[in-house]
């Protein structure tokens, strides 16, 4: 084997041993809820390794959704980038269904390797529910490790199912039954007194 093919070989195992991209989605995902309701999304990375680069460092995000049928009400960014004092975050105006988040880290690789599982929540977000159908909340943006370099992002969606409104349940037909029932038994004891 030459030397050319062999240097190939290492490369392409070099690459292969760095492992999968790293992921951010939103869970759950399907999400059921009623028109007028509440729910959370967890914004969530995996892929990380664990205790071990990569870690993230930073990421910025755009929160698409359908604003005729959700409003998203607030953020409650985790700790694991280093919490508020040792990170900038932020979470601008809502436009059009667009909401940008975005977190850097202003610890150290070190630090970030060893604070970070594998997965973990980056940020919950809270919506409403405003009006009946099937909608997704999408994300688009990217992400750093630790040291800023850009890392391979695949990103998810969650899909979000709103029914009309609040379910009312429907008596049984044994109690429809039973109130029938006593209600014919009051009748012939009516008619027998009179």
């Amino acid at each position: 084997m030459t030397r050319r093919p062999l240097a190939l070989l290492l490369l392409a195992l070099l690459f292969a041993a760095r492992g999968e991209a790293v992921s951010i989605g939103l869970d759950p995902s399907p999400v059921a809820t009623s028109a007028g309701s509440t729910f959370t999304l967890d914004l969530v990375v995996a892929g990380l390794g664990d205790g071990a680069a990569p870690s993230l460092g930073s990421y910025d995000l755009d929160v698409l959704f359908d604003a005729s049928v959700l409003a998203l009400d607030a953020v409650a960014f985790g700790a694991l980038l280093g919490g508020p004092a040792d990170s900038l975050q932020a979470a601008a105006e809502i436009v059009a269904g667009t909401w940008d988040v975005s977190e850097l880290s202003l610890l150290s690789p070190s630090e970030l390797d060893a604070l970070q599982p594998t997965s973990f929540v980056l940020a919950t977000l809270s919506f409403s529910a405003l009006a009946a159908g099937t909608t997704s909340v999408t994300l688009t943006g990217l992400a750093g490790d630790a040291f800023g370099r850009a890392l391979d992002l695949q990103l998810g969606a969650a899909r979000v199912e709103i029914a009309g409104g609040a379910v009312v349940p429907e008596p049984g037909a044994a109690l429809l039954f039973a109130c029938g029932a006593l209600a014919v038994a009051r009748a012939r004891r009516a008619a027998r007194a009179g």
